[in-house]
């Protein structure tokens, strides 16, 4: 079920596509170029964004899907 994946992804089209099919996006901002810069990516609808995957564990990632999606 949607309700149980979670999509990792750093581009504003991944992103985009992950909330239309109604996953929960978590964004890594690890290679996105700061703002106002060339090749930079919005990520702000992704439920969370973090500077890098770098450091996360499972219970990480399980408190983000306990979370409201909404």
């Amino acid at each position: 079920p949607a309700r149980e994946c979670l999509v990792v992804e750093d581009s504003e089209a991944g992103i985009a596509s992950a909330l239309a099919a109604g996953r929960r996006v978590l964004a890594t901002a690890a290679c996105n170029p700061p703002e106002g810069s060339p090749g930079h990516q919005r990520q702000h609808h992704a439920h969370r964004v973090v500077a890098s995957l770098h450091g996360l564990g499972l219970a990480d990632l399980a408190a983000l899907m306990m979370e409201d999606p909404a």
